[in-house]
């Protein structure tokens, strides 16, 4: 009975988070503010990641520490992200509640995490242990973790510390949920191409944003940070192929697919192989519309320094099965509205997308 009873207690011990019946929201730190206060220029933990193509990559990967004891260091926002339509892997980005046009990317060990933090949700966390870094020159929250496969692409380059998950138990402990979700408080912040291109990583990176009256060219940025047309290939086989992400040979790297606005300034989407829309054609150029996302940016390799393959907006979802649309109102000049259609070798002949 004992042991029954020993057994019964560990099984109530989940990584569910627990919903606060006090809706009293804490003080929070500014993401602004944390950055300010507990990030180096070089981190703490040495050697980091590096690339193997010279110092051009120094403090493009840091970690430092946020004390564990003394008062709490809570960090408060508003849940922006999705994962339901596969495009957000082990990802949580909030908006700080302190300044809607700050957001932060949290690196968390588990997957489906909308399902305990949906869209809209506030929620603070309680910093103190954790680590803040710089991946690929954007910060995120997470824990210090050491990379040691040799065997991965460009693994000369990649081994040492770098930022990572935080564990998904140890994440809901130091958690709290404020309420409901209430999507309708979230803001959406209108930004330009020029303005993301020309801003701050530290204050645009993160931010939650619309870019209005865009179009998409058929085109990507290829491995010299060049925007190359996309072919009618299968997606399967063909990296190339006009679609949001197609096959990257299990390399697993996000897709860069060029959106323009009306001057021509381009940016790009960035879109995982495995999200449910990956294989769905781009739509064609005649058709205009808003851009819904998150912003991103990767830097860590001195070709891409010259271009705007750098910067991303990672698009949660094209409203496929009742999941998030983040293409809005794409319509041609004759009103008609753009419909997601998957890539088939039964309509390729009847494309001309070369």
């Amino acid at each position: 009975m004992a042991v029954a009873a020993l057994i019964g207690m560990t099984a109530c011990e989940t990584d569910e988070p627990q919903p606060n019946t006090n809706t009293e929201v804490p003080t929070s730190i500014s993401v602004a503010d944390l950055i300010a206060n507990y990030t180096t220029a070089s981190g703490v933990y040495q050697p980091v990641r590096q690339r193997a193509n010279g110092d051009y990559g120094s403090n493009l990967f840091t970690i430092d520490t946020i004390p564990s004891g003394g008062p709490d260091i809570i960090l408060v926002g508003r849940v922006v992200s999705d994962d339901m339509a596969g495009n957000l892997y082990k990802t949580l980005v909030i908006q700080d509640i302190n300044d809607p046009k700050r957001g932060m990317k949290i690196s968390v060990d588990g997957s489906s995490i909308s399902g305990l933090y949906p869209y809209g949700t506030l929620i603070g966390i309680r910093l103190n242990g954790l680590c803040i870094g710089k991946y690929a020159n954007q910060y995120e929250i997470g824990v210090a973790s050491y990379n040691n496969n040799t065997l991965a692409m460009n693994a000369n380059g990649k081994v040492g510390w770098v930022i990572g998950r935080i564990p998904l138990n140890r994440f809901t402990k130091a958690t709290t949920i404020y309420g409901q979700a209430e999507p309708d408080k979230v803001v959406i912040n209108d930004i330009t191409i020029p303005e993301i291109l020309n801003g701050n990583i530290d204050e645009v990176a993160g931010r939650f944003v619309r870019i209005k009256n865009v179009h998409f060219t058929n085109q990507y940025f290829d491995t010299n940070g060049n925007p190359t047309n996309c072919s009618d290939g299968d997606p399967r086989t063909d990296e190339n192929s006009g679609v949001f992400a197609p096959t990257t040979n299990f390399i697993g790297f996000s897709q860069s697919r060029a959106f323009a606005d009306e001057l021509g300034n381009m940016c790009c989407t960035s879109v995982s192989e495995y999200a449910k829309f990956a294989y769905y054609r781009l739509p064609d150029a005649e058709y205009v519309g808003d851009i819904v996302g998150i912003v991103g940016f990767y830097f860590d390799n001195p070709r891409y320094a010259s271009d705007n393959s750098d910067w991303s907006i990672s698009i949660r979802g094209i409203g496929l099965n009742g999941t998030v649309n983040d293409l809005v109102d794409f319509k041609n000049a004759a009103g008609e509205l753009w419909q997601p259609k998957e890539w088939s070798e039964t309509d390729r002949s009847t494309n001309n997308r070369q």
